[in-house]
């Protein structure tokens, strides 16, 4: 083994005169803290997607199975961030590898938008949650409306007639005309 030109590495000897640096401990964890940001990424368009598929749902009034899928996962997604102290999980894997601020995301995101996802983010839920609560609201009032029959009718009058049957009238049914 032969010590490289700033005498800090090593150098495997190949074939031929060339020569090809060791990976070290600082390649694999730079190897590492980028596939944790290329992870992170990942999990955050996945969640933005929800949120997004939800925003849609909402104002298309379609609370229905793949909303609350979504929903699953972006309060998911928010109760990790809560437990955490409001700080994402993977920033302190990031910190242990060495990286300065820890950011997951400002590899992958601009500058600005990793600066202000939580400001972005939960108007968005909010207003996913508002919109489908009230959808849910309206569809609870038309079940109930459809559940109650037209017309009411007074104790002891009987069932409702049939439709397209005529009822008797109670009063002359019984009297005979003189």
């Amino acid at each position: 083994m032969l010590a490289d030109e700033d005498g800090q590495g090593e150098t495997m000897p190949t074939t031929g005169n060339r020569e090809h640096p060791r990976r070290t401990g600082a390649a694999r964890t730079s190897r590492a803290l980028t596939a944790i940001k290329v992870v992170h990424t990942l999990v955050w368009l996945s969640v933005e997607s929800c949120v997004a598929y939800l925003l849609y749902a909402g104002f298309a009034k379609r609370s229905d199975r793949r909303a609350a899928i979504a929903g699953a996962v972006v309060t998911t997604e928010c109760a990790v961030f809560i437990a955490n102290r409001l700080r994402c999980p993977l920033t302190d894997v990031a910190e242990s590898l060495g990286d300065d601020h820890g950011s997951v995301t400002d590899i992958y995101l601009p500058p600005w938008l990793a600066r202000n996802l939580p400001a972005i983010h939960v108007p968005l839920v909010i207003l996913t949650i508002v919109l489908h609560l009230g959808n849910l609201r309206r569809r609870a009032s038309r079940t109930t409306d459809a559940a109650t029959p037209a017309r009411t009718f007074r104790a002891g009058a009987g069932p409702p007639p049939l439709p397209g049957v005529a009822r008797p009238d109670p009063v002359h049914c019984c009297t005979r005309r003189a």
